[in-house]
C-alpha cells in the first residue's frame, strides 16, 4: 500500500520551493575504515531496479509497491537495494516523490547500493540526490562503498561488502583498477574480516546474458580479489530480469572449488528486459517475466536462496556452503 513516506519538513520545503539541497561532500577518498551499522538476524531481502517515475511513459508504482509488500511480509533483518532505486533520474525530488513514498517506512533497515541511475546516467555526476537522501547510510566513512556484518542469532556472522560498479564513468565514482582506491579498500576490508561466509553486492554485473547491457567487465577485477579471499556469493541488479550462474572465477570459467555463486536480481518494479539469443555461459536459471526479490537465509556455514515473486511463486530455490 502506498503512502509510507518518511518525508520531513526540511525535505518537503526543498520540493515545495524548488530549493537545492546542499551538495554532498566529495566521496571515494581512500579511507582506512568504512563500516555501516551491523544487523542481527538470518534473513536478507535483495533486489535492484526498483521504482519508476510515475510521470514517465508506462510509469506506475504498482509493481514496485507489490515488491515492497512482499519483501516486508518475509520480515528480513535488512533490505539490500542493489542500485537504480529510482528512475529515470535519481535526483532528490524524484526520490522523495516516488522511492520514499514506497520505501520510506523501511529507511532504517535499508542498505543502499549506488547504480547508474543514481548518477542520472552522467547528468548528475555527484549523485547528489542519492547521497543527500541516504546520508551516512550511503557513505559511512565518506566513500560510496562500505561493509557491515550480519550477526546470526545462533552465533557467528556473515560479512557483507557493498561496492560501486560505476567505475570511472562519472566523477567522483571510483575506478576498478588493481591500484585504485576501491580495490585497495576491498583488500584491506577482507584482510580485517574473520567471517567464514561473505557476500558482495553491487549494481552492474560482471557477467550476464545480452552483452553489453548484461555485464560490466571492469567488475571482474574486484571479483578476482573476492575470489582470492574466498567470498561466497555476489548479488547484483541492472539487467531487468532474474539470472543465476553456477560458481565461477573471474575469467568466467566454472569452478566449484574457488568460484563464487552469483545472481542478477533486477526485478524490483521498474520493467522487464527479455532475454535475446543464447544464454551466457554458466547461466543456469533465468526469468524475464516476474517481479520479486531474492530471499537469503544465512547459516554459519552456508545459505539458501529463492526467488520470491509478487504472484506467489517461489522459484529457483538453491543452497550452498561457504568456502
Amino acid at each position: 500500500m502506498l503512502g509510507r513516506s518518511r518525508l520531513d519538513l526540511a525535505t518537503f520545503a526543498l520540493l515545495l520551493f524548488g530549493l537545492t539541497a546542499p551538495e554532498p561532500m566529495a566521496v571515494d577518498a581512500e579511507v582506512s575504515s568504512i563500516a555501516a551499522k551491523d544487523v542481527t538476524g538470518s534473513v536478507l531481502a535483495l533486489v535492484g531496479d526498483l521504482v519508476p517515475d510515475r510521470g514517465a511513459p508506462g510509469g506506475g508504482l504498482g509493481n514496485a509497491d507489490a515488491v515492497h509488500d512482499l519483501m516486508v511480509s518475509h520480515r528480513p533483518a535488512a533490505y539490500l537495494h542493489l542500485g537504480d532505486l529510482q528512475y529515470e533520474c535519481g535526483d532528490l525530488a524524484n526520490i522523495l516523490q516516488n522511492y520514499d513514498l514506497i520505501w520510506g517506512d523501511k529507511f532504517n533497515d535499508i542498505y543502499p547500493v549506488i547504480g547508474n541511475h543514481e548518477y542520472c546516467n552522467g547528468s548528475h555526476p555527484n549523485a547528489e540526490g542519492y547521497f543527500t537522501y541516504f546520508g551516512a547510510k550511503a557513505r559511512p566513512s565518506g566513500a560510496s562503498y562500505y561493509s557491515f556484518n550480519v550477526l546470526l542469532p545462533t552465533g557467528g556472522h556473515w560479512h557483507v561488502i557493498v561496492l560501486n560498479s560505476n567505475c570511472s564513468e562519472w566523477a567522483p565514482a571510483p575506478g576498478c583498477g588493481l591500484t585504485q582506491a576501491m580495490e585497495n579498500w576491498v583488500r584491506a576490508d577482507l584482510a580485517a574480516d574473520n567471517a567464514r561466509c561473505e557476500l558482495a553486492v553491487w549494481h552492474e554485473p560482471a557477467f550476464g546474458t545480452n552483452v553489453p547491457f548484461g555485464q560490466k567487465t571492469e567488475m571482474r577485477i574486484p571479483w578476482w580479489t573476492l575470489e582470492e579471499r574466498g567470498v561466497d556469493v555476489i548479488m547484483t541488479g541492472h539487467s531487468h530480469r532474474y539470472e543465476r550462474f553456477r560458481r565461477m572465477i573471474h575469467t568466467g570459467a566454472a569452478n566449484s572449488t574457488k568460484g563464487i555463486s552469483s545472481t542478477i536480481i533486477g526485478v524490483g518494479g521498474k520493467s522487464h528486459t527479455a532475454f535475446v539469443g543464447p544464454f551466457a555461459p554458466n547461466s543456469v536459471a533465468h526469468y524475464d517475466d516476474f517481479y520479486g526479490f531474492v530471499k537469503m537465509v544465512l547459516r554459519v556455514d552456508g545459505w539458501t536462496q529463492a526467488f520470491k515473486t509478487i504472484d506467489g511463486r517461489s522459484l529457483d530455490a538453491v543452497s550452498g556452503g561457504c568456502h
